[in-house]
């Protein structure tokens, strides 16, 4: 009986052991569901978008952009003049998103743009649902070489 006793432990305890891993390792890429889509702008670029929330999904391939963003920022900036328009709609318009709002957007997921300090005017008007503010993307779309330069320097 004490054997079997501490081979239930033994049992339970690397259990738990295996399932309190490494959490960070164990994210996956979203299963593409109704409203996840890959999104991929080229040069190792590939994110999931939640095109109902508007917003860039927290996994392993937003993880994988993070580890090498610093040597790679410069060409997310240049792609933030790409106006291939996509078919992904803008919060409160019926107007597409473009490769470049895609490539700011990442560049703000992963460095909060403060965007005052970028735009030198204050964005802080949110439609219910949306998650980066109203008339964020007509001012990309409107100043794309401005903001490059803006968030060139280092």
């Amino acid at each position: 009986m004490k054997k079997i006793n501490s081979f239930v432990k033994l049992f339970l305890f690397s259990l738990l052991t295996i399932s309190c891993g490494n959490k960070e390792s164990d994210k996956q890429p979203v299963a593409l569901e109704k409203n996840t889509i890959l999104i991929d702008l080229g040069d190792s670029f590939k994110f999931n978008w939640n095109s109902h929330e508007k917003i860039i999904i927290d996994d392993s391939l937003l993880d994988k952009i993070k580890k090498n963003y610093n040597k790679k920022r410069n060409i997310l900036i240049d792609k933030i003049s790409d106006k291939t328009s996509t078919s992904y709609i803008i919060c409160g318009s019926n107007q597409k998103l473009k490769k470049g709002d895609f490539a700011f957007l990442l560049i703000d997921r992963i460095e909060n743009i403060k965007y005052f300090d970028v735009f030198g005017i204050q964005m802080d008007t949110f439609i219910i649902g949306c998650h980066y503010p109203e008339h964020l993307i007509e001012f990309i779309d409107n100043e794309r070489l401005f903001i490059q330069k803006k968030l060139a320097p280092r």
